[in-house]
């Protein structure tokens, strides 16, 4: 798993012109927060990549914040993290609590289902879901042993 996740994030690096030794943390940290919180490896994949390009944004290398959690489209940061892993904890218990909440990932990808328990959107952008359903399918191509 490691070594797919790896490779992955390698190619979606690679088309934006960043390099994986530039990356602030270790690709097994996805893994080993996925499994320990029981969450889905592809979706906080492919919201690593379509959030911050796997913290390499200008954005995310200033909060250490690579799903943008607490990030604003006003420019209002009201959350960092003294690293990129601690990001990923942080994440997920945002997901489960707020997110997926009485929800399934399926529900929450359906069209304008990425919505909190408040019934505010993850993203303002209105085809996020479908752009995250197409990360999703390359990632589970790409990365054969991940399963949702």
């Amino acid at each position: 798993k490691v070594q797919e996740v790896t490779n992955y994030i390698n190619y979606a690096l690679n088309n934006k012109g960043y390099k994986l030794e530039d990356l602030k943390f270790d690709p097994a940290d996805f893994v080993k927060y996925a499994e320990t919180y029981n969450f889905s490896l592809p979706l906080m994949l492919a919201q690593a990549h379509l959030e911050s390009c796997f913290g390499m944004t200008p954005r995310a290398q200033k909060t250490n914040s690579m799903f943008s959690v607490g990030l604003y489209d006003s420019g209002k940061n009201i959350c960092t993290f003294s690293n990129q892993s601690e990001s990923i904890g942080n994440y997920i218990r945002t997901m489960q609590k707020y997110y997926l909440n009485n929800k399934t990932i399926d529900d929450l990808l359906s069209p304008n289902g990425f919505v909190n328990d408040q019934g505010k959107r993850y993203a303002s952008d209105s085809n996020y879901e479908s752009k995250i359903k197409n990360v999703m399918a390359r990632i589970e191509k790409m990365c054969p042993s991940i399963t949702k």
